[in-house]
Formats: structure tokens, sequence, C-alpha cells
């Protein structure tokens, strides 16, 4: 594979990079694990299935800036510094003009609400100005190079959210969004600072800025990246109108396996897709491609940690030890989720072609939403649901394949049914391991034991690639 040249996304900073973000993001999540075990220890669980539902609403506050910030990182994209510094100020202005807008509708209509619905609407707008705010910092930081100050972004909120829960003497579903908006607002503050310091010497020649060409260049990369979030999330919406709140907090809190794998397509997709424009058409597929092989190699070596995971929850946390089986069938389609994100939606990317990643993750959708509107409708156990979502992630992974390799040919050097061969071992290695008896020290030497081959194929593959 074809080296480019060396300099700010240099061929030899993409390790360096994936370390930086990585670990930032890693971080993070590992405050996102911790919330997992103390904050439904502090909330009865009618508190912590509204939480989650607002945790819901999260992934689609970018629906508030309609796609500035998107739009904002694809025009960054090969900039200079000083000119994404610059430009920084007057997007995040706009940015911020449509976001205050926002709060005072919020606060205009919220008197007329019902006092639960109140909270929702007041927290959405409040938390979203901020969520908005430290997502452009972090793209501007991205652009940049400085994946060490972005991931400062990236764990300031969770990080935060936690000590603060945890200093909080009574908490309740109220104390618990006024936490996690307060450490966005921190996380935001933070990140526009670190812009600010970026040097202007305004010897550079600027170019004009049209808010409404940004917002039309990215809305269809945030169409798709809901879309994408959408397809993730679309069996919990399906399961909190079907089920009781109490129930949906069982399937929310079963949804936290999916933090690990958000967190490694965040850390993975930022930091590919900045290197992939820099690679050469010809081999950037090739590039992208090789991520399976870091993909499965992650998901073999974190699926160790599930029987400890397993146990904790049955004896800290009793209540929730019925979302065992659910767990289990999502964290089979974490794997297939973040392949998805980072190798066919990153090469549609850096190819141009978003009109296809669309379609991709709306095709997500609809399976998921197929698969697992049956299962409600069926009146099937909730691990069931769990399962027919995981049977769409491996779905929408399939047909994605084909969509990419028939628009970009560069891209049949990608090796998908090898990946999805490595999984489906890895995850079988994880079920037998389960469902032997013993204490959880022996299920995870079992699973090492089944699961050896197929994630040292991974690393070895991992290792080969000329990065």
């Amino acid at each position: 594979m074809a080296k480019i040249a060396e300099g700010r996304f240099g061929a030899n900073t993409l390790r360096r990079d994936l370390i930086r973000f990585g670990s930032a993001v890693g971080i993070a999540t590992v405050f996102s694990a911790v919330q997992v075990f103390v904050i439904p220890r502090r909330l009865d669980v009618a508190a912590y299935g509204h939480y989650r539902l607002f945790l819901l609403l999260v992934n689609y506050f970018g629906l508030l800036h309609f796609g500035l910030g998107e739009g904002a990182y694809l025009r960054w994209a090969g900039q200079s510094a000083e000119r994404i510094a610059r430009e920084w100020r007057r997007i995040g202005s706009w940015l911020l003009a449509i976001q205050v807008i926002v709060v005072i509708i919020a606060l205009c209509v919220a008197p007329l609400l019902e006092p639960v619905t109140r909270v929702y609407v007041i927290a959405v707008a409040v938390c979203a100005m901020f969520v908005n705010l430290s997502a452009l910092s972090s793209f501007a930081l991205q652009a940049i190079g400085e994946f060490r100050r972005a991931g400062r972004v990236v764990f300031i909120a969770p990080s935060l959210f936690i000590i603060s829960v945890l200093l909080v003497p009574h908490v309740t579903f109220l104390t618990a969004l006024c936490c996690y908006v307060g450490s966005f607002a921190v996380a935001a503050t933070y990140g526009s600072l670190c812009v600010l310091r970026v040097p202007i010497s305004h010897t550079e020649a600027s170019t004009p800025i049209a808010l409404g060409h940004l917002i039309m260049t990215g809305f269809p990369v945030l169409a798709a990246s809901l879309a994408g979030g959408l397809s993730q999330s679309i069996d919990r919406l399906l399961v909190s109108v079907a089920v009781p709140i109490t129930s949906f907090a069982v399937y929310g809190f079963a949804a936290t396996a999916s933090v690990a794998a958000n967190s490694a397509t965040q850390a993975i997709s930022r930091v590919a897709l900045s290197h992939a424009a820099n690679w050469p058409s010809e081999t950037r597929a090739r590039f992208l491609g090789g991520f399976y092989d870091l993909i499965s190699l992650g998901y073999g070596i974190g699926l160790v940690a599930e029987p400890l995971f397993e146990r904790m929850v049955t004896q800290y946390l009793p209540a929730y030890a019925l979302s065992l089986p659910i767990v289990r069938a999502l964290t089979m389609g974490l794997p297939f989720w973040v392949a998805t994100h980072v190798v066919l939606v990153g090469t549609l990317q850096s190819y141009g072609r978003v009109r296809r990643q669309l379609a991709i993750e709306l095709a997500g959708v609809a399976f998921v939403a197929l698969l697992a509107g049956i299962a409600i409708l069926l009146h099937a156990p909730l691990w069931v649901v769990g399962a027919a979502s995981t049977t769409g992630a491996c779905a929408t992974l399939i047909t994605g394949s084909v969509v990419v390799r028939r628009a970009i040919p560069e891209a049949k050097a990608q090796r998908p049914v090898r990946f999805g061969a490595l999984i489906a071992l890895q995850g079988a290695s994880l079920i037998i391991a389960l469902q032997l008896a013993g204490p959880w020290p022996a299920q995870c030497a079992i699973y090492a034991l089944l699961a050896f081959a197929p994630t040292v194929i991974a690393a070895r593959s991992a290792r080969s690639h000329d990065w």
C-alpha cells in the first residue's frame, strides 16, 4: 500500500492520533461504564427509565443546528489551522444564536406542558446548546490535528457528570439532568478556549462563508448520522412505546452495552477520516478496509470482560439481572455497527458519496425496525428483540458492503466476509463460555481459549497494514 506524504496527517501520525484520541475516548468510556453501576443505584427504576429515555433524545441534538457543525467540518478538511480558528469564531456565533433561539422557544412553550414533559423540553434545549458547541469545537480541533485537546473535550463531560452525581447527596431525575447539562457546559467552555488559543496572524486571505451553504452541505451528513443513530436505537424507541417504563428501564440498562462500541466508533472514525482524505483515491478504500481487522481485534479483547460485567450486575444491581440475556443479544451486533460506520460510511464520505451513505443508514433503520417490531408484536421476550436488532445490524453491513463495492471499485479490496467470520467465532466463543457453569474467572479463561485463534488472526492482519 502506497504511503502518503508526511505532515499533519502523515502516515506515521496515524498510530499517534489513534492513541491520543482513542485514549481520551477510552477514559470517557470508563466513566460511562461507571455510570452503569452508579446511576441505577441512585435512582429508582422509574426515574432511571426516564433518564434512559432522555439519553435517547441526546442522539438527535444535532437537528437543532440543522447540520451547521457537519458543514463546517467538511469545509475545514485540509485547511490551515489559522483559517479554521478564524472561521470557527463566526460559525460558532451562528450556532450559538440558533441554539439561544431554541432555548427561548422551549422556555415559552414549557408552561403549557405537563411537569415531566416540561423538564424534558427545557433540558433538551439547554443541553443541546452545550453539546453542539462542544461538538463544533471538537470538530475544529480534529481538523487542525489537535487530537489530544479534542479528546479532552470528549472525556470532560462524562467524567464531570459521574463526579457530580457522586457528590450530590440525594439524586433525583431533575438533579441528574442538571449534572448532565452542567458537565457539557464545562466541556463546551474548554473546547472553545482551546480553539481561541490558536494564533491568528490575519495575513492569510479569508474566504467568504455562507450560512446557507454550510447547512446545505452539512445537513445530508447530519441526516445520515442521525439515521445511523436511529438504526442503533430504533429498537429502544419501539420498546419504550410498547412496554411500561420499568420494563424499558431494564432494556435501556442492557443497551448500555453499546457504550464501548459507540466510543470505538467515535475514536476510530474521526481519526480514520482525517487521515483517509490525504491518501490517494486508488488506495484510500484499502486503507479504510484495514480497520476491519482493528475492530475485530478490539472486539475479541473486549469480550473477555463480559463475564465480570455480568457478575457485577448480579451482585450490585440485582434488579437489573433480568437484562443480562438482552446484553448478550445486543453485544453480538456491536462490531457490525462499528464496522458499518467506520469502514463503509467512512469510505463513502471520503469519496464524496453522501447520498449512498444516507441510503445505507436508512436501510439499517428499516432492517432493525422491521425485525424488532415483529418481535414486539409477537410479544417475544426482550432478549429476542435484542437479537432482532443484532440481525438487523448484520443485514445492514451486508447490504452496505454491496452498495459500497458497486459505487467505489477500489472498495473490492475490503474484506467484510472475513470480518464477519471472525466476529461470529468470537461471539460464539463468548456464548459457549457463559453457558458453562462456574465462577467468572473460569468463564473468562474459557472464552480466551476459544477465541484465541480468531483474535490472533485479527491481530496479525492489523499489524500487516502499512499505516
